[in-house]
């Protein structure tokens, strides 16, 4: 059985990919630029799998990424919590 930390580890090394942490799929673009005063500009990405409705902010086509606020957890917590859309 893997723990916590090794689920947490391969979640991260997927984001840092630019793939979702759960699906490992390549996440795609979900909205144009935004421009936010306090932080630099960036375009939103979500996995493609209709399960499944992480999100991450993309700050190029290249990385890095961030998961929004509300899937952070999913770095931190092998629970994989609400999916659905």
């Amino acid at each position: 059985m893997r723990t916590v930390q090794a689920v947490c580890a391969e979640r991260a090394v997927r984001l840092r990919q630019g793939r979702c942490p759960l699906h490992g799929a390549i996440m795609l673009p979900n909205s144009g630029w935004h421009y936010p005063i306090t932080e630099a500009p960036y375009f939103e990405v979500a996995c493609p799998s209709e399960v499944c409705s992480v999100r991450a902010k993309a700050y190029s086509q290249r990385g890095p990424w961030q998961l929004l606020p509300q899937w952070e957890y999913l770095l931190h917590d092998a629970i994989t919590g609400p999916l659905r859309r």
